[in-house]
């Protein structure tokens, strides 16, 4: 474990909000969560060192490393892609190059060179997603970190990184490697979950977005634009999603707590399509009114710092 100061604003000064087991894994293990009274950002602190982060990622289990086994999901996150598709044609031209950072098993960037045409390219950290996505889809992917990948210079158009921030021990670094990587007007898309949102406070400390101590940070719309603009990069456009997701964890999470038989918890999952399709409702209005408990922002280089 390692004790951290802030991420955003370097300060050691910060407030314990809650504690949390990892509800998913390790439910006997304990974590805080705090927030920096300088800036705001919310954190999980002390938290897993770089060496010994994996052991709260056990690969046959974590679910963004077996959905790709369930047809139903793989149906849903096809048209998901072709949907982006269309969006990310008005970002870019038909000849782009495109980046994705903790691309998984590697069906959504799949989906951007087979639907879009792009030239793309992955990295991702687990040996184990890097196989599936190089031995399914055929894909151009570096294990590792983004740092090890030794990219060069202005070599994208576009570099995504969907609900994997979070999980960086230091962000800041990360998007400062970004910028350099981003051609002139270059584009970073950034899905995340939102920490200042009705469905979290809501929720509270059984928020699925929380997935804690997997998500090392907790962002909201305004620490995480404080960190891109320290990044140079500046926003273009923040869009809320309605993804029902975490609706169906925080239940899992909350039944668990009351001692509900392991036959029921089971079936909660994003897995599952009769929990997703329930909480769809509920998930699609706060996304209408800007409350949900996802984001996507696309912001534009500008200049490194």
């Amino acid at each position: 474990m390692e004790y951290i100061c802030c991420n955003l604003c370097g300060a050691d000064d910060s407030e314990l909000l809650f504690t949390s087991p990892d509800r998913m894994f390790h439910k006997n293990v304990m974590f805080n969560v705090v927030r920096c009274k300088r800036c705001g950002l919310i954190y999980t602190n002390p938290r897993p060192t770089p060496e010994h982060i994996n052991d709260f990622y056990p690969t046959e289990e974590y679910l963004p490393f077996t959905n790709f086994r369930n047809p139903i999901l793989r149906l849903i996150k096809q048209a998901m892609v072709r949907h982006h598709v269309q969006g990310m044609r008005k970002l870019t031209g038909s000849k782009a190059r495109i980046l994705e950072v903790g691309c998984g098993t590697g069906e959504y960037l799949s989906g951007l060179r087979d639907w879009g045409g792009w030239d793309v390219v992955g990295v991702e950290l687990s040996p184990h997603a890097s196989k599936i996505a190089r031995e399914r889809f055929g894909l151009d992917i570096i294990t590792g970190t983004l740092f090890d990948a030794a990219l060069p210079p202005k070599a994208f158009d576009i570099v995504l990184m969907r609900y994997v921030l979070e999980h960086i021990h230091n962000p800041r670094e990360t998007l400062i490697e970004i910028n350099k990587l981003l051609r002139d007007k270059g584009k970073f898309i950034c899905c995340s979950p939102n920490v200042d949102s009705l469905e979290a406070s809501v929720l509270g400390k059984y928020w699925g977005g929380l997935d804690i101590p997997r998500h090392l940070y907790h962002f909201s719309p305004k620490t995480l634009g404080k960190l891109l603009q320290s990044a140079g990069l500046q926003i273009c456009r923040i869009s809320y999603s309605p993804l029902p997701n975490d609706w169906v964890w925080s239940l899992r999470y909350i039944v668990e707590a009351n001692g509900s038989p392991a036959c029921l918890t089971r079936t909660m999952n994003a897995g599952n399509i009769l929990w997703l399709a329930l909480f769809a409702p509920p998930s699609t209005a706060l996304a209408l009114i800007r409350q949900s408990g996802r984001i996507k922002i696309i912001a534009e280089r500008s200049a490194v710092t």
